[in-house]
C-alpha cells in the first residue's frame, strides 16, 4: 500500500519518472512489487518517447525559424532537463520559447505548421505542433508581477535580455 501510495503521488507531483530512477538504487527485497514496477516501467517507456518527440519537435522548429533567419531559443522545462543525468526523467507538458521582439513573426511562423489554440493567457501566445503544446513567450520574466519591486527588477531584466537579442 505503501509503494501505492509513492506512485500516485509521484504521478501527481509530476516526478514518477524520476522516482523509477531512485528506486533502482534500491536493493531488490526493499524494491515495490514486480505488477506495480511493470506500470512503473510502462511510464518510464512512454516518457522516453514523449522526450524523443519533444526533440523532433524542437529540432523542426528550429530548421523552420533558421531558415527565416531567427535564431531558436528554448527555455524553462525541456532545457533544465538537459541538466539530468537521465533527460526524460525530468517530465514536462509542453515547449517553451522566446524570441524578443520577433514574437509576431514566429507566431506567424508556427502558424503555418501548427495549430494556434485561441483564448490562452496573455503572457505566451500557444500552439499545438506534431501534437506537442508550444508556448511562444512574450517576455522572457514575468514582467505582471503584483508584486512591484519584484515586477521593477523583471522589467530591467527583460530590458538587459533584449538589447541582447536586438
Amino acid at each position: 500500500e505503501d509503494w501505492e501510495q509513492l506512485f500516485k503521488l509521484s504521478v501527481r507531483q509530476g516526478v514518477l519518472l524520476l522516482t523509477y530512477g531512485g528506486l533502482q538504487y534500491l536493493p531488490a527485497e526493499l524494491q515495490p512489487p514486480h505488477k506495480l514496477k511493470l506500470r512503473w516501467c510502462v511510464n518510464v517507456v512512454k516518457g522516453s518517447e514523449r522526450y524523443d518527440q519533444y526533440k523532433c519537435t524542437i529540432a523542426r522548429l528550429s530548421n523552420l525559424l533558421s531558415k527565416n533567419k531567427i535564431d531558436l531559443l528554448v527555455i524553462k522545462g525541456i532545457t533544465i532537463s538537459e541538466l539530468y543525468p537521465t533527460p526524460y526523467f525530468r517530465e514536462t507538458g509542453d515547449i517553451d520559447i522566446y524570441q524578443s521582439y520577433k514574437t509576431e513573426q514566429v507566431n506567424d511562423l508556427i502558424s503555418s505548421f501548427a495549430t494556434r489554440k485561441e483564448g490562452g493567457i496573455p503572457k505566451h501566445s500557444t500552439f499545438i505542433m506534431d501534437g506537442v503544446l508550444i508556448e511562444n513567450h512574450y517576455t522572457f520574466f514575468d514582467t505582471t508581477l503584483q508584486f512591484q519591486k519584484e515586477g521593477l527588477l523583471y522589467q530591467k531584466m527583460e530590458n538587459i535580455l533584449n538589447g541582447m537579442f536586438s
